[in-house]
């Protein structure tokens, strides 16, 4: 393969991938068909498929993009980690990459409302389930409850942290002590429950 063919390569997927945001966080995952993705980048659909072999890889690469594009950085797993300092970090990046990515935000929504879509899920380095190894190793330290299950856990603070994306995001924008109110609630409470 030559450059020129990587670099127009690169570019058709850029193409895909900006459509598809668009297309996706317009009409869902069922409502978007690959014709009209194709369409809007104004390709064939067959060099659509050529570059994702599903709707279902288009769809987490679309949410890919979005995290890579935002300042979420993955928290790394040490000794050294506190409860209170995780639980910061998981509101602060979620925050972060729901009021940098409105689009995203549509898309997780829409993705709640697919019904038997599991494979929608996860998918990339700012899903929930990435959480569980840190989770995990604050529960070994005993940093938090051992009663707990750590998936239940996990499914408790994605879904209260879902309020930021569900709640309008320009009242959280426009007065930032509303956030911060929301974020010092949100903490208390994860802490108070958690905490051993």
């Amino acid at each position: 393969m030559t450059k020129l063919q990587r670099k127009n390569g690169d570019n058709t997927r850029k193409k895909i991938i900006q459509a598809a945001s668009h297309c996706f966080a317009k009409m869902g995952f069922s409502g978007t068909p690959m014709q009209r993705i194709a369409d809007k980048a104004n390709i064939n659909q067959a060099l659509l498929y050529h570059h994702f072999k599903n709707k279902k890889m288009l769809w987490k690469t679309v949410k890919q993009h979005y995290v890579e594009k935002s300042s979420f950085q993955p928290i790394p797993v040490s000794n050294n980690l506190t409860l209170e300092s995780v639980l910061s970090n998981i509101v602060e990046q979620s925050y972060e990459l729901y009021t940098q990515s409105p689009k995203l935000v549509r898309m997780l929504l829409w993705q709640q409302l697919e019904a038997n879509e599991d494979g929608l899920m996860g998918g990339n380095s700012a899903s929930p389930d990435q959480w569980l190894e840190v989770l995990d190793t604050l529960q070994q330290q005993n940093k938090i409850r051992q009663d707990m299950d750590i998936q239940m856990i996990m499914i408790w603070i994605a879904s209260s942290l879902s309020g930021i994306a569900l709640l309008k995001l320009s009242r959280f924008k426009k007065d930032k002590s509303v956030y911060s109110n929301y974020k010092e609630m949100l903490l208390i409470e994860f802490i108070n429950l958690l905490h051993p």
